[in-house]
């Protein structure tokens, strides 16, 4: 076997070496606690054959990506606060940089998952059902205070002052069994068709 080694060796031909190494190069992303980049070894099937990348590939990370506890903060960042905020908070609590674009493009993502998933459907329950059900529903409007978003352009601007007072309609539903002293409530601040759906 030595032998047959290194006479293809020598002379350039006969089967390639499978697995042989190819290089090494750097893989980098971010996490909670900052950065990680590790110089991870490159193996090739053959001459022509994929690229095989065993850290890669078993630590399931991707060079310049973030990781899934970093993710979770940006989007908890981003559904609080504007796109520019992100940055600033994520400086502000763990101490790292990650850009505005790459923050948002993280959001969006999860956002479009989101979107995606089945809407989620009442079930029925397997058991009878009674024979009346007394429902109503009932709206009350309330105040609203609404600020300006913060803007980089003007760190310095009170937003105190840009507070907008205004009113919406918080609708409360309630079905009741005829004689049954539990009933079973739903509110929300949306359309008509959120509050016939809370029913």
């Amino acid at each position: 076997m030595g032998a047959r080694a290194s006479g293809a060796e020598g002379t350039g031909r006969g089967a390639p070496v499978r697995g042989a190494a190819e290089g090494k190069k750097n893989v980098y992303w971010q996490t909670r606690y900052g950065k990680i980049e590790v110089v991870e070894q490159i193996f090739r099937q053959g001459t022509k054959g994929p690229e095989i990348r065993p850290f890669t590939h078993s630590a399931a990370v991707v060079c310049r990506g973030c990781s899934e506890p970093l993710q979770r903060a940006i989007v908890d960042f981003g559904a609080d606060a504007a796109e520019a905020r992100i940055p600033q908070k994520l400086q502000e609590h763990y101490g790292i940089e990650v850009s505005a674009s790459t923050c948002w493009s993280i959001v969006l993502r999860h956002a479009g998952a989101i979107d995606g998933r089945p809407q989620a459907v009442a079930r029925i329950p397997e058991r009878d059902g009674v024979a009346q059900l007394i429902g109503e529903i009932d709206g009350r409007m309330i105040p609203v205070v609404e600020t300006a978003e913060p803007n980089d352009q003007s760190p310095a601007v009170d937003r105190r002052k840009t507070r907008q007072v205004g009113w919406k309609e918080a609708r409360l539903s309630l079905v009741h069994e005829p004689g049954s002293a539990t009933p079973v409530f739903g509110a929300t601040v949306g359309a008509c068709e959120e509050a016939g759906a809370t029913l």
